[in-house]
C-alpha cells in the first residue's frame, strides 16, 4: 500500500507542515542574512525620491529560547538582538500609566525581521558615535494551511509595527515616516523572500488586531500595494490577505 508520502512524491499535508518548520527553524536568520535590501526597498509613494538606503539595514530576530517552539507561537519579550543594534522601545503599560522603556520589543511570532537605522549620537566623552537603533519590527511563521481545499502549509505574517514613538522619539520617528521608505511594504517584501527560499508557494497578511481601525486600515493598505487578495479568515482569525508566490 502506497503513503502519501510516495504517492506523486508529495508528502501529506502534516509531513508538509512538519519539513517546512524544520526548514524555517533552521535556516530563517540565514536566509534574512541573504536579503538586498536594494532588491526590495519600496519608496514611500512613486514619486518618491529613492530612500537613503545606506542609512537602513534588515535584521533578523530570533527567539532566545534553547527549545524550538512551533513558528507561530508568540516570543513576547524574549527576543534575540543581533549584537550592535540598540533597542528603545517604550511600551503603553496602560491607558492611565506613563510608557516605560522595553530592553526588547514585543513579538507575536518566532521570525522576526527588524528594520534597523542608522543615526550619528553624542557620545558621553564629546565627539560622535554611530547608533544602529531598531525602528520596526515584522514577525511571522509557518500555518499547516489556511485552506481546506489546499493541503500544504503557509507563511503567515502577523505583525508589522513601528517601534518608536513620535512624541517621545521625533529624531528617530522622522527617520521612519519620513525617510522616503515605505516600511511595512519593505518588510513585507522581506518575509516574502524568506518564503520563497523555504519553497513555500503562499503567503498570508494576518491582521490579528482586526477590531482596531486603524491598524486593519494600515494592513488592507499594506495588502493593497503588495497586491494580496482579501480573502475570508478562517475561524479564530481576523482579516487576512493571501498570495501566491510561483
Amino acid at each position: 500500500m502506497l503513503s502519501r508520502m510516495s504517492h506523486h512524491n508529495q508528502p501529506s499535508g502534516s509531513e508538509a507542515y512538519a519539513l517546512a518548520e524544520a526548514r524555517f527553524q533552521s535556516k530563517f536568520a540565514v536566509h534574512v542574512g541573504g536579503i538586498s535590501l536594494h532588491d526590495i526597498a519600496m519608496p514611500s509613494s512613486a514619486d518618491s525620491p529613492d530612500p537613503p538606503l545606506d542609512r537602513f539595514a534588515l535584521a533578523a530576530l530570533t527567539s532566545l529560547r534553547s527549545d524550538p517552539s512551533p513558528s507561530r507561537t508568540p516570543l513576547g519579550h524574549d527576543v534575540s538582538i543581533p549584537e550592535g543594534v540598540t533597542v528603545r522601545y517604550y511600551e503603553q503599560v496602560s491607558a492611565y500609566d506613563l510608557r516605560r522603556l522595553q530592553s526588547t520589543p514585543f513579538q507575536d511570532a518566532s521570525g522576526g525581521i527588524g528594520l534597523v537605522g542608522t543615526f550619528p549620537e553624542q557620545a558621553e566623552g564629546g565627539g560622535a558615535e554611530q547608533v544602529r537603533l531598531l525602528l520596526a519590527t515584522s514577525a511571522g511563521g509557518i500555518h499547516p494551511r489556511l485552506d481546506i481545499n489546499t493541503d500544504e502549509p503557509v507563511y503567515v505574517v502577523n505583525q508589522i509595527q513601528g517601534l518608536v514613538q513620535r512624541e517621545l522619539q521625533p529624531e528617530y520617528a522622522d527617520l521612519l515616516q519620513n525617510g522616503g521608505l515605505f516600511w511595512r511594504g519593505t518588510l513585507l517584501r522581506a518575509h516574502e523572500a524568506v518564503a520563497r527560499k523555504l519553497g513555500l508557494r503562499r503567503i498570508a497578511l494576518h491582521c490579528p488586531y482586526g477590531d482596531t481601525d486603524n491598524i486593519r486600515r494600515m494592513y488592507a493598505q499594506t495588502a493593497k500595494k503588495l497586491h494580496y487578495k482579501k480573502v475570508a479568515e478562517p475561524p479564530g482569525f481576523g482579516p487576512l490577505w493571501v498570495k501566491d508566490l510561483f
